[in-house]
């Protein structure tokens, strides 16, 4: 499915240039979340196995292995896929979501969206389950059990109150069996006659802790035969007349995840193996790394799909096991992203709050992730900060573990890793060995990688410069020796370091003059009381223009002279009143100076010289896969923008792309249909070009200027109306150098 998302400005005269229109026009989009931990899979008509996780779900063929993902781009309301469940009579295929969305894909693979669960603001919308009789599907969540009417999309009347119950406790699964409707809730067993009014709540009959249930919340029906079976956390259960009676315990570090039937047994998951009730084993985790892994199992026979945690789902094919593992990234947590342009790679950093993946990579659609178990080098999974070196080196800030020099030139990638072992990094006063790296930066103009010693109140440098023979040099807060509270860094055109605190620090800076001479240091601290929204920071970046930007959690600030400090002067800090007093997750400057600014209400990009918006891209306007934008990154070679997320990756061509230091004009399509193709896309410009289309006989038809190597045009004159069919020029020239370019190009009009 192809989209494409105009962002306009608030007023272009016909007589403007393109360029900003242009600039914003982002397509191509994809979204990329984590598929491999799944939580819920269905069989449909055709055998095709069907599994969803938090990231979306997708669909597999086994009889090819055919493959297809689904996201909001591919037409899911929500990504936050809860339970899938077939409908083979209708050849439907029912999505339900942690937000109460319930998506409806036809045989033709046509989407319709409910919202009326999610629309009804219960505390907890989440779907948990649906069943299918007739030409109703009932529904049950964390808002209770209701009822659909199939083809005319309608609720019908819902019960709120299933017996003794509390109203609307939270229903877990359903089960539809001799004309009756048993319900495993949070409060134990509720079941009536299908055919009795509902949402009386005296038709139904209630177990619970007094009717022998050895835990209240119930998760799990299964019938076989006449008898039904349920299931809590770490018991099996039977129902025997007004009674229930265990059948089969777990232990406390256990929990019982499926029940289902296979080869007319009863048959169970838990967190190590799917078997019988007679203990016939089926399948079990060999792998010690999966040993917490959660297992489903799917009645449809002879089929088995068990879901894998990190390691896909495992089906059951002619009596024997397939493994099928998609690539998809490892961590829906893109908590900072770098992209190389020497080898075009993106790097991902996946910890927050102490709950890491390791460290991903994205080349070429395919996912890799390193992790401690694969790349001892790391030690941990727990790397929060990423940044590209000299060469292409990507720089791994560790929590606990210093930093690790990744080098993509060799094959495979190697691994350097630097702690209070081989550098002067100190860990923290209570660890010494628990050695945190802030954000490094590679400066060019003193070829040294400059790192951020993060200590919180505790002695040790705050900064570490390291040459390229690997010697180090500590650099110490003047101010306050133990104030190590800072975690971002920037370096000014004057080579001086910018540091933002993530602990109420503000910032401090740090101008070491000559390196080994102490004497000539400058340093100094900027506060709220010099200007910055707050003393916390979340994010810092430098423009073009040398002027340092600055997020902080009530808003965003720009430091517009930070020479200043050389001469003893304090810098001028501004705040920046377009956007108010947003959370500002991550800032980043693209191609042509744009700032694009993240935050939890989506993106906005900002004129770097006026500072108000241009652009805003969010999950209303855009398919952008969530709001709260944490990182951003872009390849100022292609136009490629990374928006990075806790639910997944998105990705997006701009016009923000390096232009070109000599001219070499393409035009595309040839010929151009104005009515069909929309837009001429004109590639191959010089810096700050100057861009005339005329008439063979020299009539002018449009002037477009752009800082782009690429900018499009609508097939319209200054005046707004189409041209007529023939040939036209492309007359472009720089208006900061002497290059100039000529280009023909046909049109083609219906």
């Amino acid at each position: 499915m192809f989209l494409k998302i105009w962002i306009l400005i608030s007023f272009v005269s016909l007589f403007c240039s393109v360029n900003l229109f242009a600039q914003f026009t982002l397509d191509n989009w994809r979204n990329y979340s984590n598929l491999l931990d799944l939580y819920t899979a269905a069989i449909d008509h055709k055998g095709r196995i069907w599994a969803g996780s938090n990231g979306g779900a997708f669909v597999l063929d086994p009889k090819d292995n055919d493959f297809r993902e689904f996201t909001n781009i591919e037409g899911l309301l929500s990504l936050q896929v809860s339970v899938i469940r077939s409908y083979p009579k209708e050849k439907l295929v029912f999505f339900g979501t942690d937000d109460g969305v319930i998506d409806i894909l036809t045989k033709d693979f046509e989407f319709v969206h409910i919202s009326d669960i999610k629309n009804s603001r219960f505390s907890k919308p989440r779907i948990n389950d649906i069943v299918f009789r007739d030409s109703i599907a009932f529904i049950g969540g964390g808002f209770g059990l209701t009822l659909f009417h199939i083809k005319d999309k309608v609720f019908l009347r819902t019960p709120t109150k299933l017996g003794i119950f509390q109203p609307n406790t939270e229903v877990n699964q359903i089960l539809l069996h001799n004309d009756k409707i048993w319900v495993a809730t949070a409060s134990g067993i509720a079941v009536a006659n299908i055919n009795a009014q509902l949402i009386n709540p005296e038709v139904w009959k209630n177990y619970n802790l007094s009717n022998g249930l050895p835990e209240e919340n119930t998760t799990n029906l299964c019938a076989v035969g006449d008898d039904i079976y349920f299931s809590t956390v770490r018991h099996i259960c039977k129902i025997s007349g007004d009674s229930a009676i265990v059948i089969k315990s777990f232990p406390d570090y256990d929990r019982v995840k499926s029940l289902f039937i296979f080869n007319n047994n009863l048959a169970y998951t838990n967190l190590f193996q799917v078997a019988d009730i007679n203990d016939r084993l089926y399948y079990s985790v060999s792998d010690t790394a999966l040993i917490n892994t959660s297992i489903l199992g799917i009645e449809s026979e002879p089929t088995i799909v068990i879901l894998l945690k990190d390691k896909g789902l495992v089906y059951l094919k002619n009596n024997r096991f397939y493994n099928f593992i998609p690539n998809f990234p490892a961590s829906n947590l893109f908590m900072d992203i770098a992209f190389n342009t020497f080898d075009n790679r993106l790097w991902i950093a996946t910890e927050d709050k102490f709950a890491g993946r390791g460290v991903m990579t994205f080349e070429n659609n395919k996912w890799t992730v390193f992790n401690s178990k694969n790349t001892p080098e790391l030690m941990t999974n727990f790397y929060h900060r990423v940044n590209i070196g000299k060469k292409g080196e990507a720089i791994l800030s560790g929590w606990g573990t210093g930093f690790v020099l990744a080098d993509a030139s060799s094959n495979p990638i190697s691994f350097k890793r630097f702690d209070n072992k081989n550098s002067p990094l100190q860990g923290v006063t209570d660890n010494p060995d628990y050695v945190v790296a802030g954000q490094a930066t590679y400066d060019p103009k003193t070829d040294l990688y400059w790192i951020v010693n993060w200590g919180k109140y505790s002695p040790g440098p705050i900064l570490i410069s390291m040459n390229s023979k690997g010697e180090f040099t500590a650099h110490y807060n003047k101010f306050t020796a133990t104030n190590r509270t800072y975690m971002y860094l920037v370096i000014d055109n004057f080579g001086t370091k910018w540091l933002g605190s993530n602990e109420n620090g503000g910032i401090y800076y740090f101008n070491e003059g000559s390196l080994n001479n102490p004497s000539d240091d400058i340093d100094g601290i900027l506060t709220q009381s010099n200007g910055l929204p707050n003393n916390f920071i979340t994010s810092m970046a430098i423009d073009g223009n040398g002027w340092i930007w600055v997020g902080t959690p009530t808003g965003l600030a720009r430091i517009l002279n930070p020479s200043a400090i050389l001469r003893g002067s304090n810098p001028i800090v501004q705040t920046i009143k377009s956007l108010g007093q947003k959370l500002v997750n991550d800032v980043m400057i693209d191609a042509l100076n744009n700032i694009w600014v993240a935050t939890n209400e989506g993106v906005f990009v900002l004129d770097p010289e006026e500072t108000f918006p241009i652009g805003s891209f969010n999950t209303s306007n855009s398919p952008i896969i969530a709001d709260d934008i944490i990182s951003l990154a872009t390849d100022v070679k292609t136009g490629k923008i990374f928006f990075g997320s806790r639910a997944g990756l998105s990705m997006a061509t701009s016009f923000s792309i390096l232009p070109e230091k000599e001219y070499s004009i393409e035009c595309y399509p040839q010929p151009f249909y104005p009515e069909v193709d929309e837009y001429l896309t004109i590639e191959g410009l010089a810096r700050d070009s100057h861009i005339k289309i005329l008439t063979t006989n020299g009539e002018h038809i449009r002037t477009i200027n752009t800082t782009s190597r690429k900018v499009i045009w609508d097939g319209r004159d200054e005046f707004g109306n189409l041209v007529s069919s023939g040939i036209y020029l492309i007359v472009a020239n720089s208006r900061t150098s002497d290059v100039g370019a000529t280009a023909k190009f046909s049109v083609i009009r219906k």
